[in-house]
């Protein structure tokens, strides 16, 4: 059995909380390209790993058109405490179970 992927789009002014009840083990996200757009994430990195930027746990402002992956980095313990915020625009989002 493969993963299973969930998308979600976060507009203007929300945002999208990971809770590790969701069994999240990987995230990739894309914040839209408009003048103005961004957003943030932030939350506990702590056992998660990231591929094209590092990860810490204080906030990261997401540019227009700026976009990131990471994912757990266990199997058996998904991604937990992380929001994602957008700010202005559209964040586009794909979970991995």
């Amino acid at each position: 059995m493969g993963m299973k992927i969930c998308t979600q789009v976060v507009t203007s002014g929300n945002d999208f909380i990971i809770s590790a009840s969701m069994g999240v083990l990987s995230v990739t996200y894309q914040m839209s390209n408009g003048t103005g757009d961004a957003g943030t994430i932030i939350g506990n990195f702590n056992g998660v790993s990231s591929t094209g930027s590092s990860l810490t746990n204080q906030a990261i402002t997401i540019p227009a058109g700026g976009g990131n992956n990471f994912s757990s980095a266990s199997p058996g313990r998904p991604i937990d405490g992380i929001t994602l915020h957008c700010t202005q625009g559209s964040l586009n989002i794909i979970l991995g179970y």
